[in-house]
């Protein structure tokens, strides 16, 4: 955007656009938040339309997230998105509705427990696993945890900090074009 700004100014608003576009590409947390915090560290003169509409949508996504509702689970059931549908992981789905369950043992061979270990990891479930080695077939025994709402938590507190940067430069830039 500095280098494009100078130039041309509909190649800063297209390129602003573009990048807005393509947010598998250009995640707005992963590539545009961490970019336009940098923005003050380059000294910009004065705000461009484009910095200010790519700052406007960071800013809204942001907002829209932090609105979003955080309550603690008051439960034992979490969410699950286990996708296979195999009895093992049927057992598992249901262990993880359970609002009353906090721990599951899978009394298995080691690759039925190696495979409900990995569903479990591919859709995060909120879980802490481990192999207990006594006896056999070995059991992997499961435990609830509150793991997604840690991360909303972390979530929001980055996203706050990251609006408050925002603005800050948002209004540097508008007072540095009066």
């Amino acid at each position: 955007m500095r280098i494009a700004e100078p130039v041309d100014a509909e190649l800063a608003r297209r390129l602003a656009a573009h990048l807005l576009a393509w947010p598998m590409t250009y995640g707005v947390d992963r590539a545009l938040v961490p970019a336009l915090k940098r923005l003050p560290e380059g000294g910009a003169r004065r705000a461009s339309a484009a910095v200010t509409g790519l700052l406007a949508a960071c800013l809204a996504h942001l907002e829209t997230r932090a609105a979003e509702p955080l309550e603690a689970p008051q439960n034992w059931s979490r969410a699950s998105d286990i996708r296979c549908s195999c009895e093992h992981c049927a057992a598992l789905r249901r262990f993880l509705a359970s609002p009353s369950t906090e721990t599951w043992t899978l009394k298995a061979a080691e690759r039925f427990r190696g495979h409900v270990e990995g569903e479990i990891r591919t859709a995060r479930a909120d879980l802490d696993v481990r192999t207990e080695r006594r006896g056999s077939p070995h059991s992997l025994v499961c435990r609830k945890n509150s793991a997604s709402y840690e991360r909303r938590v972390a979530q929001r507190r980055q996203d706050l900090a990251d609006i408050a940067i925002l603005k800050g430069t948002m209004d540097a830039a508008v007072s540095r074009a009066r």
